[in-house]
C-alpha cells in the first residue's frame, strides 16, 4: 500500500506542478509575420455592460491549429475555442462583478488584441501564462495568452485561470492572484487542479493523507506553505520547488474561496484589487490578517471531506493514462 501511496503521489505532483501559472512583463512587440488574426466582437445580448463592447481580436501562429493534439480537449477546433473563450470571459466578469475591468489598463479602451500560443512548455514547467497587457495603440492593448499543449490534449482546463488573470490584474498578493484564478477556473469548468471534478478542499484533505508517505513533504512544510498563502509579495515562494509549488496553489485557491465564501466577492475584490498590503485585511475583518489567517486554518484542519481516497485515485489513474498515451 506504501508503494501505492507514494507512486500516486510522485504522480499527482508532477501533473500539478505542470499546471501552474506565470505572468511575465510583455515587451511591446509588431504584430508578427507568421501570424493569422480572427477578430470577433464580443456580443452578450443579456449582458452588454459587462464588457462595454470592448472587442477581442484573436490572433494565432500560422498553421497552430493543424499542428496541436486535440484528442481529449473540450474544443476540438478554432471556432470551438474562441466560442468557449468568449463565455469564459463573460462568465469570470459575472463571477468577480468586475464589469469595469478594462479601466485598469485604458479607460478609453476599444480592444484588446490577443495573441494565443498553445505550445510545449515543459521547459518551464508551467501549464499557461499570461503577458501583462501592454499598448498596442491609444484604444487599445496587447497580450500573449500561452498553453501548454500536452496539457491541452489530455483536456486540462486552464483557459479561465489564464483569462482571470488578464481581466482582474495583479493583486499585492501573487497568492491571492493565483488563488482567484484557480478559484475561477473550478467555478467556470467544475474542475480543480485542471482535472479534478473534485474541490480543492477535498484534493487537498487526500494529499494531506499521502503526505505522511512522502519524505519532502510533512506537517512542518504544510504549516510553512499554509503561512505563506495570502501574504503581500508578487513573487512565487516556491516557483522551483515541485513538490512545495503545487500545494501552493491549492492551498491558495482553498483561501481565496473560503474569504469569497465568508465575506462576499464585492469584499474580497475591494481587498484583492485596492488593498496594498497585509494591513488592508482589516477592510474583511477588525482582527486584520492574523484572525482571517487562523479562521482559514481552523477550516482547513477540521474540514470533513466529501469524498474519499479510492474516488480519487480512480480520476487520476483514468488522468494518468491520457499522459501516458500522447506521450507514447
Amino acid at each position: 500500500m506504501k508503494n501505492k501511496i507514494a507512486y500516486v503521489l510522485a504522480a499527482v505532483l508532477f501533473t500539478v506542478s505542470f499546471s501552474g501559472c506565470t505572468q511575465l512583463k510583455a515587451q511591446r512587440t509588431e504584430k508578427q509575420e507568421n501570424v493569422t488574426e480572427a477578430v470577433q466582437n464580443l456580443d452578450f445580448s443579456e449582458n452588454e455592460d459587462a464588457v462595454h463592447q470592448i472587442e477581442f481580436k484573436l490572433e494565432y501562429p500560422q498553421a497552430m491549429w493543424q499542428m496541436i493534439d486535440l484528442r481529449y480537449a473540450d474544443f476540438k477546433n478554432q471556432e470551438e475555442f474562441e466560442r468557449e473563450f468568449y463565455q469564459d470571459v463573460e462568465k469570470i466578469i459575472e463571477i468577480t462583478g468586475y464589469k469595469d475591468w478594462y479601466k485598469q489598463y485604458n479607460p478609453d479602451m476599444e480592444y484588446a488584441r490577443v495573441l494565443i500560443k498553445i505550445a510545449d512548455m515543459g521547459y518551464i514547467s508551467v501549464g499557461g501564462k499570461c503577458d501583462i497587457p501592454s499598448d498596442d495603440t491609444v484604444k487599445g492593448i496587447f497580450t500573449t495568452i500561452y498553453f501548454d499543449k500536452n496539457l491541452i490534449a489530455v483536456g486540462g482546463q486552464v483557459l479561465p485561470h489564464e483569462l482571470t488573470h488578464f481581466l482582474c490584474g495583479m493583486s499585492f498578493s501573487f497568492s491571492l492572484a493565483d488563488g482567484l484564478a484557480e478559484y475561477c477556473n473550478f467555478q467556470v469548468t467544475g474542475k480543480s487542479r485542471n482535472y479534478s471534478s473534485y474541490p480543492t478542499d477535498d484534493y487537498l484533505k487526500v494529499m494531506e493523507v499521502l503526505y505522511q508517505e512522502h519524505d519532502e513533504f510533512n506537517e512542518e512544510v504544510r504549516q510553512e506553505i499554509m503561512d505563506s498563502v495570502g501574504r503581500a509579495g508578487q513573487y512565487y515562494p516556491y516557483h522551483d520547488d515541485d513538490v512545495k509549488s503545487p500545494f501552493w496553489y491549492m492551498y491558495s485557491e482553498s483561501f481565496v474561496t473560503w474569504l469569497i465564501n465568508n465575506y462576499g466577492m464585492e469584499n474580497f475584490m475591494h481587498l484583492y484589487r485596492d488593498g496594498s498590503s497585509e494591513a488592508d485585511y482589516i477592510w474583511l475583518d477588525e482582527g486584520g490578517f492574523d484572525a482571517v489567517k487562523q479562521k482559514w486554518c481552523d477550516y482547513c484542519n477540521n474540514y470533513e471531506p466529501q469524498y474519499d481516497y479510492d474516488a480519487f485515485y480512480n480520476e487520476h489513474l483514468e488522468y494518468r493514462d491520457r499522459w501516458q498515451e500522447i506521450r507514447s
